[in-house]
């Protein structure tokens, strides 16, 4: 049975880590079969550029720094997309 890890004994993400860090592309490959990484790979998102409204934009700045996160879970939750 699978432990869940400890909040407290998490390494802290130093430039030393992220210098190692490697692309998705790269890694999942050696931990699933390739189709599976492929599928994976496939669902990232990619960024698409629209036009709002000003009024609509200062609207969602007001709720604070993550108002794009929250603007794609509120499109997600219209669009019945999870």
């Amino acid at each position: 049975m699978k432990t869940k890890p400890d909040p407290d004994n998490i390494p802290d993400l130093t430039e030393a880590f992220w210098s190692q860090a490697k692309p998705a592309s790269e890694i999942l490959p050696t931990l699933f079969s390739h189709d599976v990484a492929e599928e994976l790979l496939a669902r990232r998102h990619g960024q698409r550029m629209i036009a709002l409204d000003a009024d609509i934009v200062t609207a969602l700045e007001k709720i604070g720094p993550d108002w794009q996160s929250r603007l794609n879970g509120a499109l997600r939750h219209v669009l019945g997309v999870h």
